[in-house]
């Protein structure tokens, strides 16, 4: 048994001496290996029971599916009778790492695929139970908190592979998250231990994307943090398996940056602008991001040098990034960001200045999720007062379908829902933030949106269709799924607000069809003027 497991490990260059270190393991091919397993071991030490006084059978398997060990069949997923329910192995023929608290105890296992197979997940990780958080757990970090003690320092990486060859490569003090992205709850556990944190996320648009993510998570944390930008390619993994520990060392040297500075190209990367030809719209935009960024730090010493580092990155004046950082920080609106661009200004109109007028035909899925709508029984119906909220419903699913929908507000509902004493799911704050932090825009695609969902434990075909209508709808949608939730008398400490976001929303729309009009008006002009220099200037 395992043999395919141990073939694969050895030519990753995982040593047994890792191995043993990092507790990995195989789980075989069968469907009820871990079941008849944990029986034996049962049956021999009765005690290892939380109490000797209650049977085997059926405590057993309700224990294994607590611990996220096994799961139902599905045909058996709604049977009451619990001595009637079947259960299978999780885990099967994987590679199994072990995840760990930081006094080693193990509280969740991930496994990696050895089939092969297409249509199955390369990776799986255990569902969260009572003893296991993923924003609270961090891999590797009982093996690693020597070092992180010793050097007050920190490496976070991606993935389990990386945590373990930085290891092996003298990089003792390397950490992950446990297949979900950095959560503040991580932030505040390092931050017991380390002065320093070095992010290597692999070298692709994906780990420039995640790293840029984590910048509003380390501000006021007291952790000065850096990234090693990798080339498009690598990852922490290969890098160690090909250099050595003094190579790496001088390899990543060369790739640090400051954190600030990762989060500034990504937002040029993001508008697909080169910083250095960039057009004065591109740069206030990007000032604008950066603003609201630096607008949450407490530090007015470090605020300044966030903000003098800052505009130089971006390409703006200090006093013009100072001035946006105060409006941020005041919740004011911003100034009209005016600035000239390295280059001399044409004669010609700025047309780019005019981008965000013309919305864009609607992407295919959501053309096709609003035909669903009007074809299935819909889980709400809408009335004059807004929408009605079926038993099944929770209150705040409406928020999240407008943070979706437009997630240029999500900052702003989080804002509302956290100086609220009103209890609010934990994972709905957190979609939240990564939402207002990634900085999608309305014409993100569903994926994109999915996989945020899902990696927070929601059920993403529920939200599939009502971001859609509300992204086909436009304004008006989005005003009265607020003015649903305000509605409710049980969240009077929203009201006010809500009520002003949606009154906002709705003069946002009106603007949005009158810089409509404008543009096509423009375009016209545009249009006659390119005809009457292609005919010499004929009538």
């Amino acid at each position: 048994r395992g043999a395919a497991a141990r073939q694969y490990l050895t030519k990753r260059g995982v040593s047994e001496e890792m191995c043993r270190k990092f507790m990995l393991g195989y789980a075989p091919a069968g469907w009820d290996f871990i079941v008849e397993a944990a029986r034996q071991r049962l049956e021999q030490h009765p005690s290892a029971l939380l109490s000797p006084s209650l049977e085997i059978e059926g405590r057993l398997e309700e224990l294994l599916l607590d611990a996220g060990l096994v799961r139902l069949k599905r045909e058996d997923q709604a049977a009451n009778d619990k001595s009637k329910r079947r259960v299978y192995d999780t885990f099967r023929d994987r590679l199994i790492f072990t995840i760990s608290r930081s006094d080693g105890a193990p509280v969740a296992f991930g496994g990696r695929d050895m089939t092969g197979a297409d249509k199955v997940p390369k990776y799986i990780n255990s569902p969260e139970t009572p003893i296991y958080l993923k924003r609270k757990t961090l891999y590797g970090l009982s093996q690693a908190l020597p070092a992180i003690r010793r050097e007050r320092h920190v490496y976070l990486v991606e993935g389990y592979f990386d945590v373990i060859s930085m290891f092996h490569r003298g990089f003792e003090n390397t950490v992950a998250s446990c297949g979900t992205a950095i959560a503040s709850d991580h932030v505040a556990i390092l931050k017991r231990f380390v002065d320093r944190a070095t992010i290597i996320f692999d070298g692709d648009s994906a780990g420039r994307k995640a790293a840029a993510s984590c910048v509003d998570l380390f501000i006021n944390s007291g952790i000065d943090v850096s990234v090693v930008m990798l080339e498009e390619g690598e990852d922490p993994d290969s890098i160690c398996r090909a250099l050595d520990h003094t190579a790496l060392q001088t390899h990543f040297a060369e790739r640090e940056r400051k954190l600030s500075e990762v989060f500034i190209a990504f937002q040029f990367e993001k508008l697909g602008a080169d910083r250095e030809s960039a057009s004065a719209v591109v740069r206030g935009k990007v000032g604008e991001s950066f603003a609201t960024l630096a607008s949450r730090v407490t530090n007015s010493v470090e605020r300044e040098a966030l903000i003098r580092s800052g505009a130089e990155r971006i390409g703006i004046s200090f006093a013009a990034l100072e001035e946006l950082v105060g409006a941020k920080a005041s919740g004011k609106p911003g100034p009209k960001y005016d600035a000239a661009p390295y280059s001399e200004q044409s004669a010609e109109p700025n047309w780019s200045s005019y981008e965000e007028a013309p919305l864009p035909e609607p992407p295919e899925w959501v053309q096709e999720a609003n035909e669903q709508f009007t074809q299935e029984s819909a889980p709400r119906e809408s009335t004059s007062q807004g929408r009605k909220v079926t038993e099944q419903t929770p209150w705040w699913r409406d928020l999240l379908v407008v943070g979706l929908a437009k997630p240029q507000l999500a900052d702003r509902l989080l804002k509302l829902l956290s100086s609220s004493d009103i209890s609010v799911p934990t994972n709905v704050l957190e979609l939240l933030r990564v939402l207002s932090e990634t900085e999608l825009s309305e014409e993100s695609s569903w994926e994109e949106l999915e996989g945020l969902l899902v990696s927070r434990e929601f059920d993403a075909k529920q939200y599939k269709v009502h971001v859609a209508r509300a992204r086909y709808v436009g304004g008006v949608q989005v005003e009265r799924l607020l003015e649903s939730v305000a509605s409710d008398s049980a969240r009077s400490g929203l009201k006010d607000d809500l009520l002003r976001l949606r009154d906002e929303e709705a003069q946002a729309s009106d603007e949005d069809m009158l810089q409509r009009l404008v543009q096509e008006k423009l375009d016209r002009k545009r249009a006659i003027s390119m005809m009457g220099r292609q005919t010499g200037g004929k009538k």
